[in-house]
């Protein structure tokens, strides 16, 4: 992926007056100083619509390497390698179990009784690919 170019560097002395050259002049960065909304009005944020698609798919490629893999989840004979930032980011109680005080945030290995293998595969595929498939047959056993 190509960086953008930076902008041209503004002279110090004109762009004080003129919110848009100090916009230039700090670069991508969003203003510190929010109390002045003329550079929030002058500075256009960009947004890359499929940076966060391509971050969970490079860390679901990893995963499925096991790599950079800090945690096995286990239901039934089904081993699931994860990783626990990814978890805890996409499920309150994964950020639960992975941020608090219980044995499991330090734990390599982490058991899982309460749901079958199949679909703890599936939400965890679903936690790193945003996709899941329900049907009649997957739904069923849990309603």
């Amino acid at each position: 992926m190509e960086t953008p170019p930076l902008p041209p560097a503004a002279s110090s002395t004109s762009s004080q007056s003129d919110p848009l050259k100090r916009c230039t002049k700090q670069g991508h960065q969003k203003p510190v100083d929010s109390k002045d909304d003329n550079i929030e009005k002058h500075c256009p944020v960009t947004v890359n619509p499929w940076h966060m698609k391509k971050a969970f798919k490079v860390m679901n490629e990893l995963r499925s390497q096991n790599l950079l893999c800090d945690v096995t989840i286990v239901a039934e004979d089904m081993e699931i390698s994860a990783h626990r930032v990814v978890l805890a980011a996409c499920s309150p109680y994964f950020h639960a179990m992975f941020t608090g005080e219980m044995s499991e945030s330090r734990a390599k290995r982490v058991r899982i009784k309460e749901v079958d293998g199949w679909t703890l595969r599936m939400l965890i595929d679903y936690v790193y690919t945003a996709e899941i498939q329900v049907t009649e047959e997957n739904v069923q056993p849990h309603i």
